[in-house]
Order: C-alpha cells, then structure tokens, then sequence
C-alpha cells in the first residue's frame, strides 16, 4: 500500500502533510481504470467517508466508497457492482450518516446505450459492508442530488434531471421528491414545477412542525427567467407555498437559521452580447412564511463565480463554498468564505488552480464540517502526467481550520498531489498490442497469452461503440472503425467480467 503523500505549494513547500493540528492532505485510488472524482463527504467523530466513482469506460463496480479515520488514514475502500451493465454509476453520490451509525448512499446510474436512468439508495455499515440497496428507475431522473433522513427515520431524496417533452429549443426538466421508509421501500415521489435543472439545487430542510423547506433556481417559462425559489411542503410532499426572489443561473443554496428564518443564496447573470456575463451572488433572509426581510449582493463582477454548498457553522454564520474564474489564473479557481446571514463576508479563500480535468490540481466538491468545526472538502485532483486525465483523476481529502487555514497559512495557495494512497491489487501481465495506433478504418488487435473475454471500445462520454468476443485459441482480432468519428476511445478487455488490460486508442483520418 502506498503511504507517501507530497504537497507541492505555490508558497509553501510542506514537506510533511500531517501535523499536531492534524490538517492534511490526501488522496485515494480506487483501483479501476476510471474518471474518478471526490463528490461528497461525510464527516463524523470516528473519520470521513468520500462517495468516488464516475465514468467507468466499460468497465463494472465504479460506485465506489472511501472510509478513513479521523486523521485521513485508509479504513477501507470497496465497489459496489449494483448494476453491471450500466455505464455511468456514481455521478453525484450523496452519503450520510444514518441514525443508527451506518451510511445513506443515494446516487444515479444512466445506461448511455438504452438511455435508461436510475436512482438508487442503499445502506451500508460503517465497515462497508452492504445491508440492502432499493432502485426508483420508473420515476426517470437522473442525479440523486440531496439527501436527507427525517426525524421518523424515513429518507428524503432529491433528484433532478431531464425528461422526456420537448419544449422549444431542448428538455424540460423536473425536480423531484422521493421519500422511502427506514428499510429504502418507497413511500411516495412527487414532482414539482418546472426548475432549472442543476445538481446543486434542491437542499431539502425539515422544520420543527415536521414540514419540508427547499430551496431551488425554478423557471418562470413565460419571462424566460430563472429565480431563487423557495417551496414549502406538508410533511407528505404538498406545496403549502412557492415563494421566489432575484434572478439566478441555477445554483442556488439554503439554510435554516437558527433564529428560525430562511436564508438563501444564489448566482444571477444576465447574458450581454454572447460574451461573459455581469454575475451577482446574493444573500436573501425570510420569515417562516417566505416573504424576503433583507436581501443584498455579496459579489459582482464581470466574470463567472459560483457557489456550491453552504453549511451552517456554531456561531449562526455561513461557511461558503463555489469557484471564481480568475483572469491571472485564466481558469476556476476554488473559493470558500464565511459570512453573515446578512451578507458582510468575514474572510475567504483561494486555494490554487482548478481549471478542468488536464493539468488541474484539484477541484473542490463538497465541504463538511467536523465536529470540532474545522472545514473538511472532498476534492477531485488529477496527477501529474501524459495528457490522459482518464486513468489519473483520484479523489482526494482536504482538513482546514475554522477559518479555512492549512497549517496555518491563510494565504492563497496552490495545492499538488504527487502521490496517492492506492489498493493493492493483483499484478497482471499486460496482454494488448495495437498493430497501429492511431488508427484509420480497422483497429487491429494481437496477444501473445491464451485468454477469452470481449473488447469493448467506449468513447469519453462512456458510450460502447464497439464489441468483439474472442476465445482462448485466438491470438488476432480486427474491429472496424471507419464509421466511428475521430477522437479518442479507450479499449478494455475483459476476462469473466474483469478487466484484465485496456489501452488509449486515436482514430484518426
């Protein structure tokens, strides 16, 4: 098992990430040939828990789940197989800790190939081990984007994605609500006004009377317009109340204060000339019945920001987390403030260079905050290396103080994994040889070891373009290509459901 982790800091040069304040970097493998990614966190007293996992290839078991303790050593990692022929399990997961100390995952699988799309929830111990796992394919979204476990034990689950009426120039798009019982067996599902769809809309809030709170970016069809939205349910899903506020781009947050009152935030933009548009970020208070009792602009500027996630800190303040497109970086930027419920920022942070999947340090996800307060993110970062970001993006685990501070240097600062914690895995001989590469009209194949299975060539969107069966007493095989478009595609092979090799192939003409 590799134990040894680098920094490489624009600032500062840390040549141990642990220390007695036990702020730490670290990244994690988990063992299969995909884009992996850090997407949500947990963070409890006994450690942190990351759901990874994204694109697979063509390959099985990318749900993928990474338990620590709570200094960021490896308990355990393991994949979950849940449906073997589906191409994009993980995007999104949600965990979190259940009432009776094991693990809520809700997530989404969507089979490229048929289209069909699939929310499930399953729950797990907290060595990892599978105690049932329930689907809601009928409903038809596509990304599981917030859980919630209610007072009764029941689960709240909201999904959002596209449906199936064309409507102008694209998808509508729905936002749903799914409650099941302690046991995952669903209790009722309900949609709701047609909103913008967005993975980070729809926090789901349960009130002290047992009623539902959310807050989301809806869509006024007739204005053409994208709003923060409130809505208030009955504890069974009814509309009591819609209430909406200021333009938004569709990211938008909530909270309940501890007052009582309604907070939430959101990105406005207004399109000028195809060009970037003048952004605002907002900060917007309401009383229990959703009429807007203050509202401010925490940031404008003439370049893109975000924000992602809110969590609610002791003192009744806001711990912030989106990305800043900074011109001197010419890329996103990671960012994290705290700030009033009014809106006056107390501090924020920058934490180097994000800029996409090629070349990018790491991309901030998801924050927690610990029981102590510190500030814990899940991240995606991508190694150093060949331009191949699909077999290096690694999920990765970040601890800061209260005030978002990394051993002590609340500067700006650029983070670098150069070594990640990876599984043991079995050694295997690599069997594939491409006659030629790139490739033209026929990708030829050859092998020197006797070994049956299949070839699939899927392209970066995860869809299977190409088969090929082959049996052990072959040493040759041709896949044509000349119909595929140019580009590049990964070629797995696959031995009685493992992949045993895999190779990056061009075509081009």
């Amino acid at each position: 098992m590799k134990k040894v982790f680098s920094i490489i800091s624009a600032l500062i040069l840390y040549t141990s990430i642990v220390t007695a304040q036990n702020y730490f970097l670290k990244g994690f493998g988990i063992g299969v040939p995909a884009s992996n990614r850090g997407w949500d966190l947990q963070a409890d007293a006994d450690g942190y828990t990351i759901t990874t996992g994204s694109l697979c290839f063509g390959t099985e078991s990318c749900s993928a789940i990474i338990r620590t303790d709570a200094a960021g050593e490896l308990l355990w990692r393991k994949t979950y197989n849940l449906y073997p022929d589906d191409l994009t399990i993980g995007n999104k997961n949600c965990v979190n800790l259940a009432s009776d100390g094991n693990l809520l995952i809700a997530g989404n699988s969507y089979n490229a190939n048929t289209e069909e799309k699939t929310i499930w929830l399953m729950k797990i111990t907290t060595e990892g081990d599978s105690l049932w796992q329930r689907d809601y394919q009928p409903l038809g979204n596509e990304y599981a984007i917030f859980m919630h476990e209610k007072s009764n034990g029941n689960i709240i689950i909201t999904t959002t994605g596209r449906i199936t009426r064309f409507s102008g120039s694209g998808y509508d798009v729905i936002i749903s609500l799914i409650e099941t019982d302690p046991n995952g067996n669903l209790v009722w599902s309900r949609d709701y006004k047609d909103p913008f769809s967005d993975r980070n809309n729809g926090r789901i809030h349960e009130l002290p009377d047992g009623n539902l709170l959310m807050g989301y970016a809806s869509r006024d069809v007739g204005e053409s317009q994208v709003l923060m939205t409130f809505s208030k349910f009955t504890p069974s899903g009814e509309t009591i109340w819609d209430q909406v506020y200021d333009k938004s781009d569709g990211l938008v947050q909530s909270q309940v204060l501890p007052d009582g009152r309604y907070w939430i935030g959101g990105v406005g933009a207004e399109i000028v000339g195809g060009g970037i548009p003048p952004v605002r970020i907002f900060s917007t208070i309401t009383d229990t019945s959703g009429v807007m009792e203050f509202s401010t602009t925490i940031y404008e500027g003439d370049v893109w920001a975000d924000i992602f996630n809110t969590r609610l800190a002791a003192d009744g303040n806001l711990i912030v987390h989106g990305d800043q497109w900074r011109e001197e970086a010419d890329t996103w930027v990671p960012w994290l403030f705290k700030m009033t419920p009014e809106g006056e920022i107390l501090w924020e942070r920058f934490f180097g260079h994000q800029g996409g999947p090629v070349g990018a340090p790491f991309i901030m996800e998801d924050i927690e905050l610990t029981p102590s307060g510190d500030i814990a993110a899940s991240l995606t970062y991508v190694q150093p290396g060949p331009e191949n970001w699909l077999e290096r993006s690694k999920a990765g685990l970040l601890i800061l103080d209260d005030e978002g501070c990394f051993n002590g240097n609340c500067d700006t600062f650029q983070f670098l994994i150069t070594d990640t914690d990876e599984p043991d895995l079995p050694e295997r001989k690599r069997t594939i040889q491409l006659v030629e590469n790139p490739v033209q009209d026929q990708l030829r194949i050859k092998w020197d070891q006797p070994i049956s299975g299949e070839f699939r060539l899927v392209n970066l969107s995860s869809q299977i373009c190409k088969t090929a069966t082959i049996t052990a007493n072959e040493r040759t095989t041709q896949i044509p290509v000349g119909d595929l478009d140019n580009g590049f595609y990964v070629l797995f092979l696959l031995s009685d459901g493992v992949v045993v090799d895999h190779k990056k192939v061009l075509v081009q003409r």
